[in-house]
């Protein structure tokens, strides 16, 4: 707490001692609550997180599952503006969807169908 050596403890005011008590104890206060701030701060992307990315485990078992309507439940939920045009189907991601959708667009088709 101070930098004194134990003989010169008599030495020490009990003002000054008051004073810096006072301002460690401010500090463990605000340290304190920095770190309840950031416990409550990482839990805002965390969950969104985590839900992405059991979604993303979901989407990589339905595409090869035969289940048209767990697909097309799942498309509906990430997706918008999904149409069916001339027997080919089209999708606008929405958000983080859109990251990996534009990340697997360019991969080669061989690497997608190795996965």
């Amino acid at each position: 707490m101070f930098h004194h050596h134990p003989d010169d403890i008599h030495h020490l005011s009990k003002e000054n001692y008051l004073a810096k008590k006072e301002q460690l104890l401010n500090q463990k206060v605000s340290l304190a609550n920095d770190l309840e701030d950031f416990g409550q701060t990482g839990k805002n992307w965390l969950q969104p997180l985590r839900a992405w990315i059991l979604d993303a485990n979901k989407a990589e078992k339905l595409s090869a599952s035969d289940s048209f309507s767990e697909i097309k439940a799942f498309v509906q939920k990430i997706g918008t503006d999904h149409q069916l045009l001339d027997k080919s189907a089209s999708v606008s991601f929405g958000e983080p969807w859109d990251f990996a959708a534009s990340r697997l667009a360019g991969r080669a088709p061989a690497e997608r169908r190795s996965r």
